[in-house]
């Protein structure tokens, strides 16, 4: 199984991250990707950098070391309306947008609020994908999880970075998968990397994949186009992908 993007990757402008948007591009660069997407936080994570950060990336060129670099966010789920973290005038103008669970910002709630939020989230049509839903601080109910992402079209994501820290655990991961898998729900596989040399590391993802038998044709970032039509699509104010 081919890689071909990293959808989840931070920089120093979220200041608990070590490398450049450069630097992000040159090792997605040397590690065979075409495409990476810049989602560093928003304003409500304790160093996450000020909405103009976000606003701001319409002056990065498209391509930076021959890898499509997307313009995006990962934006923090505030409460159980499902409310982001971001104002929806800069949303429009990102390429690609995860929302996740923080418990910095969305403290450890029922797992029916928890649930509640992501679908409200799911009702928000320039969320592109969840980031780390199998974190232990924020649990719901799996299956009915996998059924609002499937309903919704959203994506699930594999977390490389969370799994490895211990934030989620592996049962955890396994379970709620299998429940995707059960819905059809596409999954992105991520490093969520706050280092370069972190991007496009994806291992334990891949054996969570295998163990579940997930359909490959689900596994966005294995599609190229896929990846792009969804961002020239889904965000119809942000500047257009040009092949």
């Amino acid at each position: 199984m081919k890689i071909i993007a990293d959808l989840h990757t931070h920089t120093v402008a979220s200041t608990h991250a070590y490398s450049t948007v450069r630097e992000n591009c040159e090792i997605a660069a040397e590690r065979g990707l075409s495409i990476i997407a810049m989602t560093d936080h928003a304003p409500l994570m304790a160093d996450g950098p000020h909405e103009w950060h976000a606003e701001n990336q319409q002056i990065l060129p498209q391509k930076i070391k021959g890898i499509y670099a997307l313009r995006g966010i990962e934006a923090d789920i505030m409460n159980a309306d499902g409310e982001l973290d971001i104002k929806p005038r800069i949303l429009d103008t990102l390429q690609w947008v995860v929302a996740s669970f923080h418990s910095s910002v969305y403290p450890t709630a029922t797992d029916d609020e928890h649930l509640q939020a992501i679908e409200n989230v799911c009702k928000n049509p320039l969320v592109d994908m969840f980031g780390h839903l199998t974190i232990t601080d924020h649990m719901f109910d799996y299956t009915e999880g996998a059924k609002l992402l499937a309903r919704y079209d959203k994506i699930a994501e594999v977390n490389e970075s969370s799994i490895k820290a211990g934030r989620s655990t592996r049962k955890n991961a396994i379970e709620f998968f299998k429940a995707c898998k059960k819905e059809n729900v596409r999954i992105s596989l991520d490093s969520d990397a706050h280092y370069c040399e972190s991007i496009g590391e994806l291992s334990i993802c891949r054996e969570i994949v295998k163990e579940v038998g997930y359909p490959e044709e689900l596994i966005i970032n294995t599609d190229f186009d896929y990846i792009i039509n969804r961002v020239n699509n889904n965000h119809p104010k942000a500047q257009k992908i040009i092949i």
